[in-house]
Formats: structure tokens, C-alpha cells, sequence
């Protein structure tokens, strides 16, 4: 289980809206570990010189939905 999620366990809320919202936190920590990983592999692969536009704004938008995903926790 998620951290922060604990809470979830002794709710009244019924069994599935727990299950749902575990599973959405799941896919989202799933989510900002492959941006992590992109990311990564797109700063190893910049070049020193002479970065192509199409590189940066890959990596911008992999920044921004990583932002986007850690402010929704």
C-alpha cells in the first residue's frame, strides 16, 4: 500500500472506493517512477553540443507531468 494511505483501512467508506483509490495511487507512483526513468535516460543522452529542440521539449514535458503527478499526492 501507498504511503499516506493508511488511513483507508479502518474507514467506513465501502470496500471498493478504498480498492479505487489504492489503485489509482498505485498507477500514479507507477507512472512517476517510468517519467523518472525517461527523464534519465534523456539527460544520458543529451548531448554536450548541439541538443536538438525535439530532446528539450521531450524532457519538459516529461518535467511537467512528473510535477503535475507529485503535486496530485
Amino acid at each position: 500500500m501507498s504511503k499516506g494511505m493508511d488511513f483507508l483501512l479502518g474507514s467506513d467508506w465501502p470496500i471498493f472506493q478504498v480498492v479505487s483509490i489504492i489503485k489509482d495511487q498505485n498507477e500514479r507512483d507507477e507512472r512517476v517512477k517510468e517519467i523518472e526513468a525517461e527523464i534519465a535516460d534523456i539527460k544520458r543522452r543529451l548531448p554536450a553540443h548541439s541538443v536538438k529542440p525535439a530532446m528539450i521539449s521531450q524532457l519538459e514535458e516529461l518535467e511537467e507531468e512528473l510535477e503535475q503527478l507529485k503535486e496530485e499526492n
